[in-house]
């Protein structure tokens, strides 16, 4: 599989320099060139493989010969070691927990098989690779675990101060040696600027190996494909799974949960629909409403990590349809790719009020405790049964253990939920980040600063 840039300025390249560049040197994220569709075979024998099977088959399809079947074997092995059931609420909808990995969130998928393929790809690099993130919340500290002790690479991860939820600031702030996390002031998307920014900046590029953990890597997004495989897998071991469609919600802020599974869809996965779940940060619902896309300033919500106010992946999703990004679309064309998209996609966006009463519906109904993401992803599913009436199998993604969560879902829900053991030990060794203004050169100084 080759990869261009949304903007159309920079080579066509193969998987491992779309890794080890993270973002395009034309500042374009980087999309599949082609996307081949699986053999039937695979989808036949796919209620009978379990998650690292299923992921090493998809990856071998998609990244040989950069890489052999056994390394791929081997890499899905120790990247996918963790369940990932799929709970059936009633006949027809399910929720997929994404969040039993090593720091209870979805991102763990993306951040351990980025951390093993870096690893694989080491030895042809001759300079000090430094990985650079920013997080609204669980990549970083799913990013901080992956890389843990890896030799020959430092992770910095920027977070906007005040933001993130106490256990998620435990998390990225808990583990030291090569992982720097680093507490801005300002906004996730002021984080995610300067980080863009800091792969087209020379000195910063002369000094270090950069490389980014976010969905901006495509790294991090290919392997997110495979949990909608596993989940159609399972619905495919009911007998009466043909005669319903399969529609996944998805809770969306960075929109690289999504573009994963819109990749899938094109793979062949058979997903006749998708609801894009945004909470009050809704820039996507009023692209699908006005036609225009305008970014805005970050709003603050329970559903914090979903807190987006310019989604990058936005323009892989044009791109997967038009083959360049939404900047270069003219009116026309605008209006031709949001057609096709609502032929098979529809955009929610879910508020506070609305976010509390899901998970309370979760709760009485269903006896159901879900964090607030995966509650913004259940109320827009109740808005599209709402508006169609669907006859299908729904699967909401679920991104993220409720504890992590704890003040929050107390408050809603009136119950006390105990804390993992993972998240308790990250409250004890929770340290002091290093704390930096909302200023690119400042930033810059002190990452050039810790090379020498």
């Amino acid at each position: 599989m080759r990869f261009y840039s949304t903007h159309l300025k920079a080579p066509i390249v193969g998987f491992k320099d779309a890794v080890l560049n993270g973002l395009a040197p034309d500042g374009g994220l980087y999309v599949p060139e082609q996307i081949k569709r699986i053999d039937n075979e695979l989808l036949k024998v796919l209620p009978h493989l379990n998650l690292p099977e299923i992921a090493s088959e998809l990856f071998y399809h998609l990244l040989a010969p950069e890489f052999t079947k056994q390394e791929l074997a081997h890499i899905a092995q120790k990247a996918f070691n963790f369940p990932v059931p799929l709970r059936a609420l009633s006949e027809t909808l399910n929720i997929l927990e994404l969040f039993h990995g090593e720091t209870l969130a979805f991102k763990d998928f993306g951040a351990r098989f980025l951390a093993e393929i870096i690893q694989k790809i080491l030895p042809q690099i001759t300079k000090e690779v430094l990985i650079l993130v920013a997080t609204s919340g669980d990549t970083g500290s799913a990013v901080a675990n992956a890389f843990y002790q890896k030799e020959g690479i430092k992770v910095v991860l920027l977070f906007p101060k005040g933001k993130v939820s106490e256990l998620q600031e435990a998390q990225l702030t808990s583990l030291g040696e090569n992982i720097t996390p680093i507490q801005i002031e300002g906004t996730f998307d002021d984080c995610q600027a300067m980080v863009k920014r800091a792969f087209t900046d020379r000195d910063l590029r002369e000094s270090f190996f950069l490389s980014s953990a976010n969905s901006i890597n495509i790294a991090r997004l290919l392997p997110q494909t495979v949990y909608y495989f596993a989940a159609v897998g399972e619905i495919m071991k009911r007998a009466t799974w043909q005669s319903q469609p399969i529609a996944f919600t998805v809770p969306s802020g960075n929109f690289g949960n999504l573009t994963a599974g819109l990749i899938a869809r094109k793979l062949g996965l058979p997903i006749e629909r998708f609801i894009s779940a945004s909470n009050d940060n809704r820039i996507v619902p009023a692209f699908f409403e006005t036609e225009i896309f305008s970014p805005k300033p970050t709003i603050q919500t329970l559903s914090n990590a979903m807190d987006v106010g310019n989604p990058s992946n936005f323009d892989r999703i044009i791109s997967l349809e038009e083959k360049k990004g939404f900047a270069l679309l003219n009116v026309w064309e605008r209006k031709q790719v949001l057609i096709k998209l609502k032929e098979y996609l529809s955009a929610f966006s879910v508020t506070e009020r609305d976010t509390k009463n899901a998970m309370k519906i979760l709760f009485e109904k269903y006896q159901y405790i879900a964090c607030p993401h995966t509650a913004v992803g259940f109320s827009a599913y109740l808005r599209e049964m709402l508006n169609n009436n669907l006859d299908s199998n729904q699967v909401i993604l679920s991104t993220a253990h409720p504890a992590k969560f704890k003040a929050t879902v107390e408050e809603v829900l009136g119950i006390n939920i105990e804390l993992p053991n993972r998240l308790k030990e990250a409250i004890e060794k929770r340290k002091p980040p290093i704390q930096l203004q909302n200023e690119f050169e400042e930033l810059k100084r002190f990452l050039l600063d810790k090379s020498t």
